[in-house]
């Protein structure tokens, strides 16, 4: 078992030697996911929990099984406030080299693309995460927050002069009116 995670490795190797990586990363190091989430302020929301490990399934595929979890930090897209999300992302995941193997596998592993016999784990667990993130984050019906109220002399006051100026511009069709004049005479 391992707690380092590597910048990159080979997948085959990692498959004949039963790799497991486990630990933490920081979600500065994920810079996609950092470009979509909003910056976190305490431990839980600044790591990723990852779980890898690479075997071989029963019916003799390469694959990686475990877990990636993270609490994130989202911008809602009602209020607009921030929705902290649990993000909890098992993984199921058959290693091919071509799509036309990816065909072949069972429909319970998602197919991994390897390419140049290396994989970089970072990049599987961001990929996981940014997947698991709903397309639309928002808090649960009921737990937006309002915006805060502005002074009510204030807002009335505003409202007045807003008003007071419409009144006093001309009517946009003003023109239209005095052109259909002309042609009357």
């Amino acid at each position: 078992m391992s707690t380092k995670l590597l910048n990159s490795l080979d997948p085959w190797r990692a498959v004949r030697n039963e790799l497991s990586l486990v630990g933490r990363v920081a979600l500065t190091e994920l810079t996609r996911l950092t470009a979509v989430v909003l910056a976190g302020t305490d431990d839980d929301t600044s790591q990723v929990q990852y779980q890898l490990h690479f075997a071989r399934s029963h019916e003799g595929h390469k694959i990686v099984t475990g877990r990636v979890q993270a609490r994130l930090r989202l911008p809602c897209q009602r209020c607009l406030g921030v929705v902290e999300m649990a993000i909890d992302v098992p993984l199921n995941l058959g290693l091919v080299t071509t799509e036309a193997l990816a065909e072949t596998l069972s429909i319970d592993l998602e197919p991994v693309i390897v390419i140049d016999d290396q994989i970089s784990p970072l990049a599987l667990i961001e990929d996981e995460l940014l997947l698991a993130i709903p397309t639309i984050p928002r808090h649960d019906e009921g737990g937006c927050q309002a915006p805060a109220p502005a002074s009510t002399n204030n807002k009335n006051q505003d409202a007045n002069i807003a008003f007071d100026d419409v009144e006093k511009a001309p009517h946009p069709f003003a023109v239209l009116r005095g052109l259909k004049r002309d042609q009357e005479h």
